[in-house]
């Protein structure tokens, strides 16, 4: 505590003892509530990481084909949003880029043979 009065009443009016004294109390007033919600919870994150154990195999089987049918879900959504205005008027860039990527393969191949 600082022993000048004029320090010690210019933290007291810029801190609001009231709020935090009333904090306090509400700590003593509920302090049974917070343990049995912390018991709770602590009971739960065992049940769930027991769940987690025995049903892994499901869990990522589920997000994995959710995720695909979310990306199906988008591609078809945006390609009905789009009515047709993005047509692809030749497709020979997919060739040129089919020999470009076997090239590439080609010659990885033979410089870490």
């Amino acid at each position: 505590m600082p022993s000048d009065a004029g320090l010690w009443n210019q933290i007291k009016s810029s801190v609001n003892v009231d709020n935090i004294t009333r904090g306090l109390h509400d700590l003593e007033a509920s302090w049974i509530l917070l343990i049995v919600s912390a018991v709770i919870a602590f009971v739960m994150g065992f049940v769930t990481m027991i769940m987690m154990k025995c049903c892994a195999p499901l869990l990522i089987w589920g997000i994995i084909l959710s995720y695909l049918a979310l990306i199906t879900a988008s591609g078809f959504l945006f390609y009905f949003k789009s009515n047709g205005t993005y047509q692809v008027e030749s497709l020979d860039f997919i060739d040129n880029q089919l020999t470009d990527s076997k090239q590439a393969l080609l010659g990885f191949l033979i410089n870490f043979h």
